[in-house]
């Protein structure tokens, strides 16, 4: 009776300790990031938690860019109802010594660099200086800087006396040696 007794309790005890174990298996979750390879599991969760909403976020923008070149499209389409702005902007000029700069009618031009004298067919008319005010008779010194107007195309303009020098002018003009 002894050996059927620890018989029975080995049986027991064996049982029991199965019973245990397969508990624990069964209460395992199995999540993937321990396994050295990818499985099909951690792949649907990176998919899910990664790479959905940036793709998201991506097509979001894509729209937003896709409906303002729409809308620019349009505009450019669109006749406009008041008139064209018609920018007419400044041109630098490289002139040296000696070179004339004639202007045509209703011309700008400034002295960046350099020296140059006015040139004015007129003994009482020259450049008019926006800047001061004045009026800029023949052979005078032009002053750096200084917005010149050239109210016709009739001979005015400035000559330069040193070796180089730069201009910013706008309007019809020659260039004479």
């Amino acid at each position: 009776m002894k050996i059927n007794q620890k018989l029975r309790l080995f049986s027991l005890a064996a049982g029991l300790g199965l019973l245990i174990s397969v508990g624990a298996v069964g209460t395992y979750a199995y999540d993937g990031t321990t396994d050295p390879l990818i499985s099909l599991s951690f792949l649907e969760k990176f998919k899910a938690e990664e790479l959905d909403p940036q793709t998201d976020e991506l097509n979001k923008r894509i729209a937003a860019l896709e409906a303002k070149i729409e809308q620019m499209e349009r505009a450019e389409d669109t006749p406009e109802t008041t008139s064209p702005v018609v920018e007419a902007g400044y041109e630098i000029v490289r002139v040296t010594a000696g070179m004339k700069v004639l202007a045509g009618d209703s011309c700008d031009i400034m002295l960046r660099s350099g020296t140059a004298v006015a040139i004015a067919p007129l003994a009482t008319q020259g450049l008019s200086d926006y800047t001061s005010g004045s009026e800029i008779l023949d052979g005078e010194e032009i002053t750096i800087n200084h917005m010149m107007l050239i109210p016709r195309g009739d001979g005015r303009g400035i000559r330069i006396t040193s070796e180089e020098a730069y201009i910013m002018i706008r309007g019809a003009y020659a260039l004479e040696s």
